[in-house]
């Protein structure tokens, strides 16, 4: 969970420039897949019956999506 926390506290400063740069409807639209990608982890590693592979895929699903987010904050920021 250590890169998911770590990924987390980098870029969750930078969520204000999706409201700096007027993308709302682009936050959106990662928070949806933040979602939908978390419920399918949580699912997968419920089906398995497994804790460490449900630790491990949702550690990866958000280590992901949070890399994704910072990839789209820095753009942000170039076009600001």
């Amino acid at each position: 969970l250590t890169p998911m926390f770590f990924l987390q506290f980098i870029t969750s400063p930078l969520s204000a420039m999706f409201m700096l740069a007027q993308r709302q409807k682009l936050d959106l639209i990662w928070q949806g897949a933040l979602l939908i990608l978390v419920v399918t982890t949580l699912l997968v590693g419920w089906y398995v019956s497994d804790i460490m592979i449900s630790l491990s895929f949702f550690s990866a699903s958000y280590s992901l999506m949070y890399a994704i987010n910072a990839i789209i904050a820095y753009r942000l920021t170039i076009k600001i």
